[in-house]
């Protein structure tokens, strides 16, 4: 009977000593693995030195810079595209015509950084009012630009500036 129960005891320590080295090369194969991740160790103090960094930007000036670039580029194009001649007889979309038209004419009466506020759709009749946010001397003025056939029939520009009392 004491052979028997000493035998039973062995078996049970083969057992548990191969289930031992079963897990334990279990646990060394994930380890393995996870190895790959020490990488993000550091990820949290990364991700909020990110968001630091972008909570110190400032966004809308950001956009506010790209929006004038845009409409900066949308004005050199209309100036570019169109010689000065041909801005009436050319094949050009009508909206772009008139912007052409009206940029040169108040360029050549010295006024600077135009912006055409009227949309596509607004340009597209035949007697059209432009609204015009320009410089002049310094001062910004905004206002209309009246276009009838291609013709500028009337231009109505403010200075936006107070006067000293």
């Amino acid at each position: 009977m004491d052979f028997i129960l000493l035998a039973l005891l062995c078996l049970y320590l083969v057992a548990l000593a191969v289930i031992a080295w079963y897990l334990r090369k279990q646990l060394r194969r994930f380890e393995s693995r996870f190895e790959d991740f020490d990488a993000l160790r550091f990820m949290p103090d990364r991700i909020q030195a990110l968001a630091k960094e972008v909570e110190s930007m400032q966004i809308d000036d950001v956009r506010n810079e790209l929006e004038h670039i845009q409409s900066t580029l949308r004005r050199i194009e209309d100036l570019s595209v169109t010689p000065v001649a041909s801005v009436v007889n050319s094949q050009l979309p009508r909206p772009q015509q008139l912007r052409s038209l009206v940029t040169r004419d108040l360029l050549s009466r010295d006024y600077a950084d135009i912006v055409i506020h009227s949309t596509d759709e607004e340009l597209s009749a035949e007697q059209v009012q432009i609204s015009v946010t320009a410089k002049r001397n310094g001062a910004s003025v905004n206002g209309v630009v009246t276009v009838d056939n291609e013709i500028i029939a009337d231009i109505k520009l403010k200075a936006h500036y107070t006067t000293f009392p």
